[in-house]
């Protein structure tokens, strides 16, 4: 029993400790502060996440002409161009499908009706009962 309670004794001490040291914390020179401001602002945890400092200009010109794109912009925005132009291929093929698939399932109920219509039919018109025949 009292080896059990030495070391219950030595395991808190040993709880106190790590709280002391903040162990459980290994960066404790983060600015917890900031995060709670930007999080009850409705922001991102960090500057980083938005695209704000990728979209803006880096200068402007005193007499507002345009500033030229750097390069990773360009390379951004020929890019956004070219999965623009696969999009709408792709969606023009996809319309393209539709139609056809449409086209060939009318076609499809089309010849069915023509050929339940070609086939052969009772000849003549009302066929005689019993009562009606003449007899001979």
């Amino acid at each position: 029993m009292q080896y059990i309670n030495r070391f219950s004794q030595n395991i808190s001490q040993f709880g106190v400790s790590l709280m002391k040291r903040n162990f459980h914390n290994p960066h404790p020179k983060v600015n917890r502060e900031g995060k709670i401001w930007r999080r009850t602002h409705k922001l991102p945890d960090h500057i980083n996440q938005t695209k704000s400092l990728l979209e803006g200009a880096d200068f402007r010109y005193v007499d507002n002409r345009p500033t030229p794109y750097g390069s990773r912009e360009y390379n951004r925005i020929l890019n956004q161009r070219e999965i623009a132009t696969k999009v709408v291929r792709l969606l023009e093929e996809m319309n393209f499908a539709e139609n056809r698939y449409k086209n060939l399932e009318i076609e499809k109920e089309n010849e069915k009706k023509n050929i339940l219509a070609r086939k052969l039919k009772p000849k003549g018109g009302v066929v005689p009962s019993k009562e009606s025949e003449v007899d001979l």
